[in-house]
């Protein structure tokens, strides 16, 4: 059963994942560099954030 902590954890990541969605649809019309980069970074949070809350859940 999820507690209330995993359930906003698991909206944070999909928040994530929706922006970096977002931003490649966007970067493929747009074609630009920036866009491009924008997106990587927000991959590489999403890895960061998934390494970061990985341990906490094993733990509790």
């Amino acid at each position: 059963m999820l507690r209330h902590q995993d359930l906003l954890r698991l909206l944070g990541v999909y928040g994530y994942v929706q922006d970096a969605l977002t931003i490649f649809v966007l970067s493929r019309f747009a074609h630009g560099k920036f866009a491009l980069l924008k997106f990587c970074s927000l991959l590489f949070l999403i890895c960061i954030s998934t390494v970061l809350l990985t341990p906490q859940e094993v733990r509790s």
